[in-house]
């Protein structure tokens, strides 16, 4: 039972200083870090990366302030994606949070918040729940039996920042029979000078863009629409490579990666 336990624990150290090098079968982080299958991860709302080295990018355009944003994303595996998110409109239910996304891998999903709890579900069949406690703290949970905790802090307001832990690790579960490959280098460091930041940070303020998706979005908020936008004009090749040598000098200490488009 103690040999057991210190199996877990040595695993767990391994899991802190090191990620692993495999790369993700699902396309968008919906939750839960990436599907609920990450063991550590950390998210503000400009960027997010997990213990596995998978990152995503967002691009946010705020189309009425403090009720409607389009958010632009994209992801280490080459996939990009468009979501509409909507907060306190009146008259919609209460003036809970809806949000409707797609991406280039053809996945769609929705979710739906209110009073610190959010529910939502994709066209994969998956479907998961999160819970706010104290304001802080959270879990969630999913039909694929993940289970995680985070902690959330909103600052000044504006920027939300999230660090999860995948609780299920936790839970009595046969010996692994993956073998865990230590890595130099810890993907939760920032190197003073990366521009992963500061990329999406100007961009999104970027006057010329925000005015081009409020022309396309005038007559609709169509998602295949606003998703080809996304792929052919905010992330084109040049700032794909921009995102990817950015990455590239954080992670992986000099150590290219490739990224698909």
């Amino acid at each position: 039972m103690k040999g057991t336990a210190m199996k877990k624990s040595l695993i767990w150290i391994v899991c802190l200083l090191c990620f692993m090098t495999s790369t993700p079968l699902e396309a968008s982080p919906l939750y839960g870090g990436y599907n609920g299958e990450s063991q550590l991860w950390t998210d503000v709302f400009f960027f997010g990366i997990d213990d596995q080295s998978r990152w995503w990018v967002r691009i946010p355009v705020d189309l009425v302030q403090g009720y409607l944003r389009l958010i632009f994303k994209y992801e280490s595996t080459g996939v990009v994606s468009a979501e509409i998110a909507g907060s306190n409109i009146p008259n919609f239910s209460g003036g809970g949070d809806f949000l409707f996304g797609s991406d280039t891998s053809g996945l769609f999903w929705t979710e739906y918040s209110e009073a610190g709890s959010s529910g939502g579900s994709d066209s994969n069949g998956n479907s998961w729940t999160e819970q706010i406690l104290f304001d802080y703290f959270g879990t969630g949970s999913d039909n694929n039996d993940h289970l995680w905790g985070f902690v959330t802090y909103t600052y000044e307001y504006v920027l939300p920042l999230r660090a999860g832990i995948n609780l299920s690790f936790f839970l009595p579960e046969p010996e692994p029979s993956i073998i865990i490959k230590p890595s130099r280098t810890n993907p939760f460091t920032y190197e003073e000078g990366s521009t992963v930041a500061n990329f999406p940070t100007a961009l999104s303020l970027d006057d010329a863009l925000k005015k081009k998706v409020e022309t396309l979005t005038i007559q609709s908020l169509d998602l295949e629409s606003l998703l080809t936008f996304a792929d052919e004009e905010i992330f084109t090749q040049e700032r794909r490579q921009s995102i990817e040598n950015a990455m590239n000098g954080l992670i992986c200490g000099g150590h290219k990666v490739r990224v698909g488009r």
